[in-house]
């Protein structure tokens, strides 16, 4: 028996469990959003009902592990087994690499590796084109950014909605 497949066939099964789920498109099966499927929710996934700033949320109600009600920054949410990125959250990924990377500029360099830089890389790997979405996809997103995208990225990283 090969070692190998089993091995990365685990890896990606561990990884599965500990990451949100990327659909090229705003339009999904429920093989793409399973938690919501199961609950009966997909639709209000598929229509926007589920949003977060940078993902749609398939259980707010049940954090991961935790089971509570969802307390974790949106900046986690790529890390995540109940988000669901889809195409139309790109402007907003967009305007999250932005600000990111204009805090790069005025945050000394430590506490902008300890506090941001895992952030900017889980974002920057959504919008790398080809990786999930295609370029044109990626360029739409890109030049479709609004001021309320931008708004709400930093209202959010300002904490303004915290409990």
């Amino acid at each position: 028996m090969e070692v190998q497949p089993v091995v990365e066939e685990g890896i990606q099964a561990a990884y599965d469990e500990v990451m949100a789920r990327v659909v090229a498109d705003d339009e999904i099966e429920s093989s793409a959003a399973p938690v919501a499927s199961r609950l009966g929710v997909l639709h209000e996934v598929v229509d926007g009902r589920r949003d977060t700033v940078t993902a749609a949320c398939q259980d707010h109600d049940h954090f991961p592990g935790t089971d509570e009600p969802c307390r974790a920054s949106f900046l986690t949410c790529f890390t995540c087994r109940n988000a669901v990125v889809l195409k139309r959250h790109l402007p907003r990924i967009m305007a999250l690499v932005d600000h990111l990377n204009a805090l790069r500029a005025v945050t000394p360099a430590t506490v902008w590796e300890s506090r941001f830089a895992v952030h900017l890389a889980r974002a920057s790997s959504l919008t790398e084109p080809g990786r999930y979405f295609s370029n044109r996809d990626v360029d739409g997103a890109r030049a479709v950014v609004t001021e309320d995208d931008r708004l709400a990225v930093k209202r959010l990283m300002a904490r303004e909605w915290d409990e």
